[in-house]
């Protein structure tokens, strides 16, 4: 007699409890697909349009830096801050195993941080700090790009620039944070 009433209220609660758990992993799949479309449009998307900017295969950051040099001495020239104001901006779409390197990386796009004067101590391991993270950011970044161009239909074009930038590590492998 027990077993029968504990067969009839599992038949009775089974489609509820299916029901309720396919609405929530649907919801739940939604709200993470939404997530990661916003990701692709406010970070990643433009991201790839700036490096498209660049000649990747000869970009590092001493490159980069080497316009607030410039802009120290001749004050006519603009100082390119589009990579690190859009990290700033969006900071919550970068990949996980960028988030270390963040500070590292802000921290550089600031003309006192990385222009060498005799009062600033620090200037080249923060300066290789920055350089690291730099390279690191833009590889994770162009990875999971390329991840999500995928999942969300986009043509893939984070894999073609992140081995762009990735033959920047031959020509240049050492001193990459050194302004040329």
């Amino acid at each position: 007699m027990i077993i029968q009433i504990i067969t009839i209220c599992v038949a009775l609660f089974t489609p509820f409890v299916a029901a309720a758990c396919a609405y929530y992993f649907s919801v739940s799949r939604k709200h993470k697909l939404e997530n990661e479309e916003a990701a692709y449009l406010n970070y990643y998307g433009p991201l790839l349009t700036l490096l498209t900017h660049y000649k990747l295969d000869s970009i590092w950051y001493g490159v980069t830096r080497s316009y607030v040099y410039a802009h120290k001495h001749w004050p006519d020239i603009s100082v390119d801050n589009r990579i690190q104001n859009l990290v700033r901006k969006n900071i919550k779409y970068l990949p996980q195993k960028a988030g270390t390197e963040i500070y590292d990386f802000l921290m550089g796009s600031d003309e006192l941080f990385y222009i060498g004067n005799d009062g600033y101590k620090n200037y080249e391991s923060n300066a290789i700090a920055a350089s690291n993270a730099f390279d690191l950011i833009l590889i994770e970044s162009l990875t999971e790009a390329s991840k999500l161009s995928k999942k969300l239909g986009y043509p893939d074009i984070a894999a073609e620039l992140l081995h762009e930038f990735q033959k920047s590590f031959v020509s240049r492998p050492d001193n990459r944070h050194e302004i040329h």
